[in-house]
């Protein structure tokens, strides 16, 4: 997986103390310097992007926490897109909340079937509050959940390659990502 992320933080090399702990088992290989260059705790995030329809890929836009403590591990998948799930003329959107370690949290994740084209440019964006998430494609609500994390939440835009295979390289096009409170 490449990412470019909005924040970083881990504990000591060998410990369960990092980002993104979506499976047991994971532990630090290298210990890095905090950085907090944007963690969100609620309002709009948006991302201009065309998924890239390689079998091969994922591409995705997530918020997850900056996990300070270590149930502060919910994420909000903005939306992710499998390669393998792209149809001519629609495919399924990935959005929703996983809850990882978040007792608080229950995972309210759904793959949204659109009729558009997903290898052209769309708007995929997420609202969020105390109390409920709202996902939009190009500006219509396409789902919510009464519920989210209540911590502060680093941006991970990544593109993902399951099996070596396909064209190189993996590309991701994104036209912006815009957060606003």
């Amino acid at each position: 997986m490449s990412a470019l992320q909005t924040g970083n933080r881990s504990g000591p090399v060998g410990s369960t103390d990092g980002l993104g702990r979506h499976r047991e088992g994971l532990t630090v290989v290298e210990q890095g310097t905090e950085l907090r260059l944007a963690l969100r705790t609620g309002g709009r995030v948006e991302i201009r992007a065309r998924a890239n329809p390689d079998p091969t890929v994922m591409v995705a836009l997530w918020l997850i926490g900056f996990e300070e403590q270590p149930a502060e591990s919910g994420e909000i998948c903005v939306m992710e897109i499998f390669g393998r799930e792209i149809e001519q003329g629609g495919g399924l959107v990935g959005m929703g909340i996983h809850p990882w370690y978040d007792a608080a949290l229950v995972d309210d994740f759904e793959k949204v079937r659109v009729d558009v084209d997903l290898t052209e440019y769309h708007d995929y964006a997420v609202e969020w509050d105390a109390d409920r998430t709202r996902y939009f494609i190009d500006g219509i609500p396409v789902k919510s959940s009464d519920q989210a994390p209540a911590y502060p939440m680093q941006l991970m835009l990544a593109v993902f390659e399951f099996e070596p295979g396909g064209s190189y390289p993996k590309t991701f096009e994104v036209a912006r990502v815009l957060a606003f409170d």
